[in-house]
């Protein structure tokens, strides 16, 4: 599924106030085909399925199969780039939901209720032909350095592109992004709606590709935490958090393979069930004054690590996490 698409239908669901239990659900959507997956809606903190399906083209001759089936299953929901006036309207008396990249929407699924009509038009970013992934593994990784120390903001953008390891311009250009699709406001301000907002969708395009990006190394062994290393090793995931969980595996972010750990740890490359996880680090904390050792990962990245685990034990921590963790709350 287009890298856009998902970023603006993921948006759109969270400011009509809807989380995706799965965050990767989006990601992984194939045209036509049908996808249960669980929504949770804050306001009136209701859980409802959905049979949720991408329709490239919103009519409803294209998605006449699904409508056949869909009695026998959770409620239809479509969604899809483009929904015209007539389609719509089709879909409303047909009582099927649905949801474009603009933001036209159509909710009646038990007590929840929302309609809105009449958005039109694609987003349009100067010097950018065709659409524009916001969450791409550079332009992410710009995002990840603002949500983490969002005084960067304050500093010349070349602190920001060094801190997020990208080049000046594409720091420059993600920052003029998150203008025009709306996440900051008038010399590079972010209110915590905005902000809020900004860190779902970071969170849900993580799994599926700025950390899909990155160079990984499987092992199995001691997946305890190193007490020290020759080079910086930052700890994500499940190991971050020992007093939530009891880890099982251990999550690294590093700049060079920790040779001297994978030695005294007796690491063996593993693929099939790996115990120990290796990233490519893609930040530069600005305000280490010594990055040697071991180190814990930014709250952003744990929770994100949390969330893209198939455990179950560590997303029910990744909630657990953001309610004790003030820099992922919203206020």
């Amino acid at each position: 599924m287009d890298g856009f698409l998902i970023e603006r239908l993921a948006r759109n669901l969270y400011e009509y106030g809807f989380d995706i239990r799965d965050a990767s659900a989006l990601s992984r959507l194939e045209p036509y085909e049908q996808n249960v997956v669980s929504l949770h809606h804050r306001l009136s903190r209701m859980s409802l399925n959905v049979t949720l399906t991408l329709a490239p083209n919103m009519t409803v001759s294209a998605v006449a199969e699904q409508l056949h089936e869909r009695k026998q299953q959770p409620p239809l929901f479509v969604v899809g780039p483009r929904i015209t006036e007539r389609s719509a309207a089709i879909f409303r008396e047909s009582g099927v939901s649905y949801l474009d990249a603009g933001g036209n929407a159509y909710i009646a699924i038990g007590s929840i209720y929302i309609d809105v009509r009449g958005r039109r038009g694609e987003l349009k970013v100067e010097g950018v032909r065709g659409g524009v992934n916001l969450m791409s593994p550079k332009r992410a990784q710009v995002i990840f350095s603002i949500l983490t120390w969002e005084q960067l903001l304050y500093e010349p953008v070349r602190v920001l592109a060094q801190v997020a390891k990208v080049s000046l311009g594409q720091a420059q250009q993600t920052l003029q992004l998150l203008e025009q699709y709306g996440f900051m406001y008038g010399s590079q301000k972010m209110n915590i709606y905005q902000r809020e907002a900004l860190l779902e969708q970071w969170v849900q395009a993580y799994p599926g590709g700025l950390k899909a990006k990155q160079t990984l190394h499987h092992f199995a062994g001691d997946y305890s935490v190193p007490e020290e290393s020759m080079v910086p090793l930052v700890v994500s995931g499940e190991s971050a958090v020992p007093r939530l969980l009891r880890p099982e595996t251990l999550t690294l972010y590093c700049e060079t393979l920790p040779i001297d750990v994978i030695r005294s740890r007796r690491w063996v490359r593993e693929e099939r069930t790996p115990s120990v996880l290796l990233y490519e680090k893609f930040w530069s904390d600005p305000f280490a004054l010594d990055e040697k050792g071991v180190i814990e990962a930014p709250p952003l990245l744990i929770y994100a690590d949390l969330l893209a685990s198939q455990d179950s034990r560590q997303r029910e921590a990744a909630s657990e996490y953001r309610r004790g963790n003030v820099e992922l709350r919203a206020g």
